[in-house]
């Protein structure tokens, strides 16, 4: 091969490996910010510690006193519904799943806020939701739920609060 055509086939496998994960930057829409800015930024406003180490070798988000939290972009957000539940079963000391779903473009964002909690809601998954970012209006409300039968405020169901909500199903209580 001469040398125009050599350094033809170089800088064609330049472009095309450029970046991280073999050009993948280039098929991501656009960021304001990176992940990792609002991860830290929220979870420093609501008491949480981040990249916490998970039984499982994984690292959650954010942990606050009372949440196991993902973070992910709107368009991502059928990767947040999987991590959160899994990021609450592999918590030594249990915690409610949470997903901060990153709203950037109030437009283009809205859709995917939607199908997160539509998903959700369909199937009785019990994830809390918050937005953050540069494009959320009132239209993107917080949606956090007790957990029925959660009686000392945990965020889980425990053996007692069971057997007391049996109770009082049965007409035992």
């Amino acid at each position: 091969m001469d040398k125009q055509k050599w350094l033809l086939v170089v800088i064609m496998i330049s472009v095309i490996f450029s970046g991280r994960g073999y050009g993948g930057e280039y098929m991501e829409r656009s960021r304001i910010h990176p992940e990792v800015w609002y991860q830290d930024k929220w979870c420093q406003e609501h008491g949480g510690e981040t990249e916490v180490s998970l039984n499982d070798g994984t690292r959650a988000d954010c942990v606050t006193p009372s949440h196991i939290i993902e973070f992910d972009f709107g368009d991502k957000w059928y990767e947040s519904v999987a991590q959160s539940l899994h990021y609450s079963l592999n918590h030594t000391e249990k915690r409610k799943p949470g997903i901060v779903l990153i709203i950037e473009d109030e437009a283009g964002d809205e859709k995917y806020w939607e199908r997160l909690n539509n998903t959700a809601d369909s199937f009785h998954l019990p994830v809390d939701t918050w937005t953050y970012g540069e494009g959320i209006t009132e239209r993107f409300k917080e949606r956090t739920e007790m957990i029925m039968g959660d009686t000392n405020g945990d965020n889980r169901i425990g053996l007692v609060e069971a057997v007391n909500a049996l109770q009082v199903i049965s007409g035992i209580k």
